[in-house]
């Protein structure tokens, strides 16, 4: 369920996809950060930087790369540059490859463009070296 909420935020359907994390998150016997992701990419996709570094705040999954791209992308826009910058580096250090294909990642959750320019926006912010939207896949 909190994926499938997830997936429809990320496609632009947050009027179905929130109430659904919302949901999942209420029957999860132990509800974690990740229902958090919906409600930071909503926010993200609305131009609200401040909610959007909350709810990524509150991901508490530190180990995951999504998170880190989150918090640093949100941070930077948020004029946060100590935080854009240490989960950069989180970022960096769980996957050192990410700087070099953050698009294909970001491209494999099909997000939608809006979002997309956003949180590339904000991790440029951050200092990661992002090249310019290609053709590829």
């Amino acid at each position: 369920l909190a994926l499938g909420g997830i997936l429809l935020v990320i496609s632009n359907d947050s009027a179905e996809g929130l109430p659904l994390a919302e949901r999942a998150r209420a029957l999860s016997p132990t509800p974690d950060g990740v229902f958090n992701l919906a409600h930071a990419i909503n926010s993200l996709r609305e131009g609200n930087c401040a909610a959007a570094l909350t709810a990524a705040l509150e991901i508490d999954l530190p180990r995951w790369i999504v998170t880190q791209e989150f918090i640093a992308s949100t941070a930077a826009l948020c004029g946060r540059d100590d935080l854009a910058r240490e989960a950069l580096a989180r970022a960096l250090e769980l996957d050192p490859a990410f700087e070099s294909q953050v698009l294909q990642h970001l491209a494999r959750w099909h997000l939608d463009p809006v979002l997309e320019e956003r949180l590339v926006a904000g991790l440029r912010a951050a200092g990661l070296k992002v090249e310019e939207h290609s053709s590829q896949p």
